[in-house]
């Protein structure tokens, strides 16, 4: 699990280094590192990968609750950006869906394990 969760790390890293806005006759492509919005998800998925990094050496799980948060954090960006995007009539590139996919994975593996130690400590 926790391997998927350093590979959502690196999806929403990755994300960042492709282009968010397309494109078009008046706007230019941009990344999403020159962005500041792009920087702070960057940021965010660099804490993500050393936290886990961190857990992976040190055998102990006690700091799952940070992927949530930083995950939460992603997804309510990238929301915001996307509704921008849409506002201004902007074409959205592939990076901004893929460190809003990673941001929903790292949602969704700390909703998985929530319920997987609540299930493993009531089965004991």
């Amino acid at each position: 699990m926790y391997l998927f969760i350093l590979f959502n790390t690196l999806l929403v890293m990755y994300g960042c280094y492709l282009t968010w806005i397309e494109p078009k006759i008046f706007n230019v492509a941009m990344r999403g590192l020159q962005m500041m919005d792009g920087k702070v998800v960057f940021g965010l998925a660099v804490t993500g990968c050393i936290v886990v990094i961190y857990e992976l050496i040190r055998k102990k799980r006690s700091l799952s609750w940070l992927y949530g948060l930083l995950g939460l954090a992603i997804v309510i960006i990238t929301g915001v950006v996307f509704f921008n995007y849409y506002r201004n009539a902007y074409n959205s590139g592939a990076g901004i869906y893929l460190a809003a996919l990673g941001g929903l994975q790292l949602v969704g593996s700390y909703v998985v394990l929530l319920f997987g130690q609540d299930s493993n400590s009531s089965a004991r």
